[in-house]
Parts: structure tokens; C-alpha cells; sequence
């Protein structure tokens, strides 16, 4: 995905209250089961060497969860994720 750690904070606080993993990772409890959303920085791409964008790779870590679980979460995130453009 392309967002900095800023950007990444303010949205995962759209998703609502979460815990807070071992590794320090935020954790949505689902009904059964949970998701841990997982940050990693990446190195930014940059075009043309005029614009530069943050880069981080970001991994949902289900346990327990059913598919309907998993798919609602899903929705949520790309919702609280989305961004601007055209």
C-alpha cells in the first residue's frame, strides 16, 4: 500500500476501539474470532524523480474468524483505507 505510518494510525482509528498485540500491532476482536493488522515500512517509490510516495506492506492476520467475519472486516478496512484521487 501506498502510506506512511501517519497515514496508516489515522486510518486504523476509523476502523474503532482495538487492542494492541505482543509486537505492538493493533488487534479488532471479530465475535469468534480476531484480525491483527500488521504495518511494515517499504522503501518509497518515486517517478521521475519528482514525487515520492511512502510504501508499507500490510498483512491481516486472522485467528478464529469465520468468512463472514473475515469479509465484513475486509469491507471495513478497504472503506477506512480508501483515498482520494482519480
Amino acid at each position: 500500500m501506498s502510506l506512511s505510518e501517519l497515514e496508516f494510525k489515522a486510518s486504523i482509528s476509523k476502523l474503532g476501539p482495538h487492542g494492541k498485540s505482543r509486537d505492538g500491532f493493533p488487534v479488532f476482536d471479530l465475535g469468534r474470532g480476531s484480525v491483527e493488522v500488521r504495518y511494515t515500512p517499504a522503501a518509497a517509490k518515486t517517478f521521475g524523480g519528482l514525487l515520492s510516495l511512502p510504501q508499507a506492506h500490510i498483512s491481516l492476520v486472522f485467528e478464529g474468524a469465520s468468512d463472514a467475519e473475515r469479509a465484513g472486516f475486509v469491507h471495513r478496512f478497504d472503506i477506512a483505507f480508501q483515498r482520494g484521487g482519480g
